[in-house]
């Protein structure tokens, strides 16, 4: 299956080639390792304002196509409240 890693963070970076995987599980592997490279070179304040950032995946370049999976992430100073909000991510 071909896949199309897209990230959308102040602006748009589409992805017209993607790479071939074998499946579904390569595929969010390969989203997560990616993932972590490009934070990793964010070096910019905006990155700790919440401004939010995300990588997803299809199977059809340019953004086009269905999604397969999709990474969320935002940073900020302070705003979580392990106590409070902890028990409601795990749901308890």
């Amino acid at each position: 299956m071909r896949c199309f890693f897209h990230v959308s963070y102040g602006g748009m970076a589409w992805d017209g080639e993607g790479i071939e995987l074998q499946n579904i599980e390569e595929a969010r592997s390969a989203a997560v390792r990616l993932s972590g490279a490009l934070l990793s070179d964010i070096d910019d304040d905006n990155m700790w304002r919440g401004i939010p950032w995300r990588l997803w995946v299809t199977d059809g370049p340019n953004g086009t196509g269905k999604t397969l999976l999709a990474l969320s992430f935002a940073a900020d100073y302070g705003g979580w409240d392990a106590d409070r909000q902890a028990p409601a991510v795990r749901g308890n």
